[in-house]
């Protein structure tokens, strides 16, 4: 149960992150509207596995989570924004933690109540 709240906390925080970010780059009306886009896109597949109600939500939030810890990655290597892009990558390592927490707690209770 922890697992499933560290990862929404940490998906919720990356949001409001790029939100933040791209507000910082929005000097024009379209560069707001593209970075929404941008964070739109990466949850595409968690907004569809939701609509669909599929099981396996998480898996398919967690490409998110990924897609932005590559663009924090990028972004720090280029030496561009080193604070926002550092806390992308946290958060999205949060979330792989929240995740794998999910996961063995999980495997855990099927252990249990199977023998």
């Amino acid at each position: 149960m922890i697992g499933t709240r560290i990862c929404m906390a940490a998906l919720l925080a990356l949001v409001a992150l790029k939100l933040v970010w791209s507000g910082l780059h929005g000097k024009t009306d379209g560069a707001l509207a593209l970075g929404i886009v941008g964070i739109l896109v990466p949850l595409l597949p968690a907004l569809a596995a939701a609509a669909f109600r599929l099981r396996g939500f998480w898996v398919y939030a967690g490409f998110a989570p990924m897609w932005f810890f590559c663009h924090g990655v990028m972004e720090l290597m280029a030496g561009n924004h080193l604070l926002l892009a550092s806390i992308e990558v946290m958060l999205s390592l949060l979330f792989f933690g929240g995740y794998w927490l999910r996961t063995k707690s999980i495997k855990q209770a099927k252990a249990a109540a199977s023998g």
